[in-house]
């Protein structure tokens, strides 16, 4: 129950969320992602204009899921069971807390699932994002 509750949670506060990721935590993410991009472009089944306008924001459409996966199997965000990893914590904005709030609101997935990493990260922008005012 506690699952659901915490799942709902997380798609409503990604649905209506309206803050800014800062400048320097979004650089540093950019980054990993742009590191592997061309490789994950296939695997995600995106193009790389999609993966630039969700950079520019950090808005991820779900369309982006399998891509973002991609991404976090690339850089060693997830092991190779699907268990989010220790790397995460080498990047701006990722602390111990939020790392394990997300990986709490997203434990009711598979974890071969590309949604799972999906939820994880709409919940770290949103654990990091400031509103604008």
């Amino acid at each position: 129950m506690w699952n659901t509750i915490a799942l709902s949670i997380l798609l409503l506060s990604s649905t209506v969320f309206s803050g800014k990721v800062p400048s320097d935590i979004s650089e540093d993410w950019t980054k990993s992602v742009n590191k592997v991009k061309m490789e994950c472009l296939e695997q995600g089944n995106t193009t790389v204009e999609a993966v630039d306008a969700m950079l520019a924001t950090w808005d991820i459409p779900e369309s982006l899921n399998c891509f973002m996966t991609c991404v976090f199997e690339k850089n060693g965000f997830v092991d190779k069971d699907g268990n989010f990893t220790e790397v995460l914590l080498q990047h701006k904005g990722v602390t111990q807390e939020n790392l394990r709030k997300c990986e709490n609101a997203v434990e009711a997935y598979n974890k071969e699932s590309c949604n799972r990493v999906y939820y994880f990260c709409t919940c770290m922008v949103s654990s990091v994002s400031i509103n604008e005012v």
